[in-house]
């Protein structure tokens, strides 16, 4: 399930395994194309075929998750980067979420779709106040409007 979520931590020990072969299953809750497509085809392939175990840290090194903490400090920390995610403005995160998640094809479809994106963050209050915010050193009260 972490692999479907957009920011993943886990503590420095955490185990973290896909054991569906070594368990005489085939993969499923889509992890031969989230993990692949979070960790890397190789890193994918090992744990998937060999149903390995791996920690927080090697997880983090190998690219399958954002970070990994020390077990005390991954409840603050996960929720200070939650805070901070929720802190800016709605609708400028939404279309982000969204472009990140279409995986665009090439330089061209990027493009595009920013060129669509933008100018609907462009005429929102939220703009301004970042903006107004941001020379008035201070943090913005977005309104997602």
């Amino acid at each position: 399930m972490a692999l479907a979520c957009d920011l993943v931590y886990a503590a420095d020990d955490a185990k973290l395994l896909a054991p569906f072969t070594s368990l005489g299953l085939h993969p499923g809750m889509a992890a031969t194309y989230l993990l692949p497509s979070r960790g890397g085809i190789n890193l994918a392939r090992e744990l998937l075929l060999t149903g390995r175990t791996i920690r927080g840290e090697e997880a983090a090194r190998e690219g399958l998750i954002n970070r990994s903490y020390a077990r005390e400090e991954l409840l603050e920390k996960t929720l200070e980067i939650a805070g901070s995610v929720a802190a800016n403005a709605p609708i400028a995160t939404r279309l982000t979420k969204i472009a990140l998640k279409s995986a665009h094809n090439d330089l061209e479809e990027a493009l595009k779709w920013e060129s669509l994106a933008q100018p609907v963050t462009m005429t929102s209050k939220d703009m301004l106040e970042g903006l107004t915010a941001h020379r008035e050193r201070r943090v913005p009260k977005f309104t997602g409007s």
